[in-house]
């Protein structure tokens, strides 16, 4: 049993709460063995515990049991949940937002994605326009919005399905939350083999254990099926072969491969760079904040060049529900 207090105003004043957790029985023969009330405590109240009997929770009352056959009700009922809890923990947990049939998307990081009309303007362009180019880098520094700009593009793709397979997978190792940073638990992008077999799984085909065999199947898979493959976050993998593999990717591919980065990579990808907001983007911003927040503020140019050098464009730790999003975004 584990007892936690915690002080929350109610009615206006300073409380103690208590948060009691009471660990089940992992053993059936343990769930089936109720405990009986060892000392008297206040046995002659209403609310009161009777040493020798049984009690349990009905609602948000303390009931005392009567018969034989309402105990082995209860237990069955116990019994019952204790089951379909374990299978529901036995279920596996995935990492998408978005997992149907070939389609898998991770959370988007915002709520409204505010401006950059340009930039998406320009990123759909490069995914869309030019067959000879397969492979997007978008890149920047910290904090602008390369993330949250990736993610707009997997969901309009994925709403507009404009291919019949999308995969997003991110190296991101932490997260800002409102709480503070925190490790991130949506990352699925830690190697080559790795990508390789979420590729496979995407398609339902079970990876085989040979490096080799694997980068066959999926060349099989992404010639046949128009994909876009989204890798969040690259620089951070230790891991050369990923790019190697993506910029190796033969004529006969049918993948569209969009990949951010802090850094421009070395070869022949098409850059899109993300700056740091502009004054317009920024009173966007700011008029969608305020209006949340509902405070009046006197949007002149002045005050708008104020927030904007203070903060330059990056990325604002106190955006309250999206928290750990871009300054572009909220």
């Amino acid at each position: 049993m584990d007892i936690v207090q915690h002080q929350l105003r109610y009615t206006g004043e300073p409380q103690w709460f208590a948060v009691i957790l009471v660990r089940a029985a992992t053993k059936r023969r343990k769930r089936r063995t109720p405990s009986l009330v060892k000392h008297d405590f206040q046995p002659k109240e209403s609310y009161g515990l009777r040493r020798g009997e049984i009690y349990f929770r009905r609602g948000d009352s303390t009931v005392r049991l009567d018969s034989a056959e309402e105990l082995e009700e209860l237990l069955d009922d116990l019994e019952e949940r204790a089951d379909q809890d374990s299978l529901e923990r036995d279920q596996p947990k995935t990492p998408f937002a978005v997992d149907t049939g070939t389609y898998r998307l991770l959370e988007k990081d915002y709520q409204f994605f505010v401006g950059r009309e340009q930039l998406r303007d320009q990123l759909i362009t490069a995914v869309t326009k030019d067959p000879r180019i397969w492979i997007i880098n978008v890149h920047g520094p910290g904090g602008v919005g390369k993330s949250a700009l990736a993610t707009w593009a997997a969901y309009h793709f994925y709403d507009q399905r404009d291919f019949e397979a999308i995969l997003q997978l991110t190296a991101k190792e932490t997260a800002l939350t409102s709480g503070g940073i925190s490790r991130s638990q949506t990352r699925t992008l830690y190697s080559l083999e790795g990508l390789l077999d979420q590729i496979l799984l995407l398609f339902g085909e079970e990876p085989p254990s040979d490096l080799d065999e694997k980068k066959l199947l999926v060349l099989e898979w992404l010639s046949v099926w128009p994909t876009l493959i989204v890798l969040d976050n690259l620089e951070t993998v230790d891991d050369g072969r990923i790019i190697s593999f993506i910029q190796n990717l033969p004529p006969a591919s049918q993948a569209k491969v969009i990949i951010t980065s802090r850094r421009k990579t070395g070869g022949w990808e098409y850059p899109v760079t993300v700056p740091e907001l502009n004054h317009e983007e920024t009173r966007d911003f700011v008029a969608v904040k305020s209006g949340e927040f509902r405070i009046d503020l006197s949007l002149t140019e002045r005050r708008i060049d104020e927030i904007n050098k203070a903060c330059g464009g990056y990325r604002s730790p106190s955006s309250g529900p999206s928290a750990g999003t871009s300054f572009a975004e909220t």
